[in-house]
């Protein structure tokens, strides 16, 4: 998902929608569903990871 993120242009709605697509696949790596109410931050835990974007901020800068 980060291939070629050196020269995206980083907007708000490219940060909202990278950021759902890393959630969706996250939770799929769980088993968990949008049903199933389990925050984000919750998962984030469980699964060690930090934001996505943030990295793709990092490596625009």
């Amino acid at each position: 998902m980060m291939y070629g993120s050196e020269c995206w242009p980083v907007s708000k709605t490219h940060k909202r929608m990278l950021n759902t697509a890393e959630m969706r696949m996250l939770r799929w790596a769980c088993g968990f569903t949008r049903r199933d109410k389990v925050r984000n931050e919750d998962i984030r835990t469980l699964m060690q990871t930090a934001l996505m974007q943030t990295a793709v901020s990092a490596k625009t800068a």
